[in-house]
């Protein structure tokens, strides 16, 4: 997890995840003035619990723009 370096109000987060329709994934962000907290869920859909889903990891890049610009302030992954 960075940030990005053209755009100083955004993170750029990389991680490994299942295959679609299988999986999913939602990225929440608290931000104070001397960190910006980065929670990355994942998991089945439940519209998805009763599908026959293959059993890969696929490389995943997102994007998350913050409400003020990064700085200074530690990026901090939540777990």
């Amino acid at each position: 997890m960075i940030g990005d370096p053209t755009n100083n109000r955004r993170l750029l987060i990389h991680f490994w995840g299942g295959v679609e329709p299988c999986y999913g994934v939602e990225v929440r962000v608290v931000e104070t003035s001397t960190d910006v907290k980065v929670t990355v869920l994942g998991g089945t859909p439940p519209d998805a619990r009763d599908k026959a889903c293959v059993a890969l990891a696929k490389y995943y890049e997102a994007s998350v723009d913050l409400k003020s610009p990064l700085g200074t302030r530690t990026i901090v992954v939540m777990k």
